[in-house]
């Protein structure tokens, strides 16, 4: 008992061991509180000094897994990485507690958990018998801000010059069944005008990874907008703005106000896209996810297989999605794409101008990787000048790749409509064949194969001419 009127204490807690406070009497108290809140505040400071890691789990059967396709491989995934998910809490309960939430989010698309750890648990995560090795996913990717022209809404055609050039007048003409309707086409942006008149009704599932929790479509800064616009709008203005007006969209809300987002939470809206009502059984996943973002990053000292967006975009594909990403705004320099455009597994898209010339602005191949030089972009479409639906009901024109993706996402709807059974390899691959030879002869690195035509698209699979 201390009984005298001065005395010492020794903290032994770590790291006020050594420290010898003198008191009195009536300060023995408020002392004792002082240091239990400065500990707490090291903890807590702690636990907040986390990042966001990939924990690659490794897999049980690895025969079996490459044989997986489609509903049989999702469920797969699923399985094995709850039951992976289920150790690690066991071994390491800690790590719920972590990153200021329950800690760990599932990226079974990759067989993996996200998990915000400090350098502590990371390491013992790391020693895991089960966990293959961490990745770091920290750090943001960004819209491929677009250039805005002057609001133009005077009616001079009843088309968009970007419909013109790929053909939607014939095409209309001679299919005017093919609207993109039974087509599920995904979009990851800044949200969207839900109650503009060309996209009104039109959304099948939204979420918002910027607000989670908020049910109301939103787009602040009209990115999200202008694309689904030229993905599927109508023609309320008396102007036909959208490729397949028929769609049903799926909207996943990455990017506020700010234009940038997490790469953690582009990776699950990646995921939610393929199976947005959460129930496997369901089958209401996207088609087509159209992507207008990304990163900039070194990765010519790695594989495309060790690079997370990398590996999503292949297992979409092995899920028979169409992933299309916009090219990027750094042109006209060579070899600056962006990730995940530059991934092998995206089908990137060049931007041209009314006249079929490529955009100054449209970024170039190739994509240079540690064992691969991956010729990019795959072809180019309008995007200069693009009209579109803005927020608040109006249109506007913009200039960017982010303008040139959503018209081959629409194409390739038209054709999804048009001949069901095409794989997205197939859907990729008639698009390739019948895109008009621009720049030097076949491909290069500029226009890639070339500038996409729509109605050549759809003769192309309805006439069995490629497959």
């Amino acid at each position: 008992m201390l009984n005298t009127a001065r005395h010492s204490i020794l903290i032994e807690t770590c790291p006020f061991r050594h420290m010898i406070f003198s008191t009195t009497k009536g300060d023995t108290m408020k002392l004792w509180i002082s240091i239990i809140v400065l500990i707490s505040a090291m903890m807590a400071q702690a636990q907040q000094n986390t990042q966001p890691y990939l924990v690659v789990y490794k897999e049980q059967d690895v025969r079996q897994l490459r044989s997986l396709q489609g509903s049989r491989l999702q469920k797969y995934l699923r399985v094995q990485t709850q039951q992976h998910e289920s150790n690690l809490v066991k071994a390491l309960p800690e790590v719920r507690g972590l990153g200021g939430n329950d800690g760990i989010k599932s990226l079974w698309i990759l067989g993996s958990s996200i998990a915000q750890l400090n350098d502590q648990s990371a390491q013992k995560v790391s020693q895991l018998p089960f966990v293959r090795r961490l990745v770091s996913i920290a750090g943001t990717a960004s819209l491929i801000n677009p250039y805005r022209g002057d609001v133009n809404v005077e009616n001079t055609t009843a088309f968009t010059y970007g419909l013109i050039k790929l053909g939607m007048p014939d095409l209309r003409t001679q299919y005017p069944q093919l609207n993109g309707q039974g087509v599920r086409v995904g979009i990851v942006d800044s949200g969207i005008d839900a109650n503009h008149p060309d996209l009104k009704g039109k959304i099948l599932y939204y979420k918002d990874f910027v607000k989670p929790g908020s049910q109301t479509p939103t787009d602040e800064i009209g990115h999200g907008t202008h694309v689904a616009g030229t993905i599927a709008g109508g023609n309320t203005s008396g102007r036909s703005i959208g490729v397949a007006p028929g769609v049903q969209m799926i909207i996943a809300k990455v990017f506020g106000g700010s234009g940038s987002s997490s790469r953690e939470e582009l990776l699950l809206a990646l995921q939610w896209m393929i199976d947005p009502d959460g129930k496997p059984e369901t089958e209401d996943g996207a088609h087509i996810v159209s992507n207008s973002w990304g990163y900039f990053g070194k990765f010519n000292n790695k594989d495309p297989q060790d690079e997370p967006f990398c590996a999503v975009l292949n297992r979409m594909r092995a899920l028979n999605i169409s992933p299309v990403f916009a090219a990027g705004n750094e042109g006209p320099g060579e070899g600056t794409l962006r990730i995940p455009g530059a991934c092998p597994d995206s089908f990137t898209v060049g931007a041209t101008d009314s006249s079929d010339r490529i955009a100054r602005f449209s970024s170039k191949g190739p994509a240079k990787w540690k064992s691969q030089n991956t010729p990019k972009p795959d072809v180019t479409a309008p995007g200069v000048d693009v009209i579109s639906a803005r927020p608040r009901g109006g249109y506007q024109p913009m200039s960017g790749t982010s303008m040139a993706a959503p018209h081959v996402s629409g194409v390739m709807a038209l054709m999804k409509q048009a001949r069901p059974d095409l794989t997205q390899k197939d859907l990729e691959t008639a698009v390739i064949k019948t895109s008009l030879d621009l720049g030097t002869k076949n491909y290069d690195m500029t226009f890639g194969h070339g500038r996409v035509e729509a109605l050549k698209a759809i003769q192309s699979v309805i006439q069995s001419s490629i497959f």
